[in-house]
């Protein structure tokens, strides 16, 4: 295949949010790729990490239990946050 330029994305700074970054996937397993030259950083979601396994999307509590989780984390109690999940 000839890079004559038409199907190429530059950008002049690489993305310093989840927003500025560039989506890759397909709705299962998807990456969010931030850029840059000398270290790339890609944020990687897979539709279970967040769901339990395949098909199972509605646990009881899960809401609650990741709030906590999140709070934990957030205070660095990561121990105590790992045990809520």
């Amino acid at each position: 295949m000839k890079n004559d330029g038409t199907n190429c994305l530059w950008y002049r700074e690489k993305a310093r949010s989840w927003n500025e970054a560039l989506p890759l996937g397909n709705g299962r397993i998807g990456a969010m790729v931030f850029g840059g030259a000398l270290c790339e950083r890609v944020g990687l979601n897979e539709d279970t990490l967040w769901s339990g396994r395949p098909g199972c999307c509605q646990t009881p509590g899960a809401r609650e239990a990741y709030e906590e989780a999140h709070r934990l984390a957030l205070e660095r109690k990561y121990p105590e946050a790992q045990r809520v999940l």
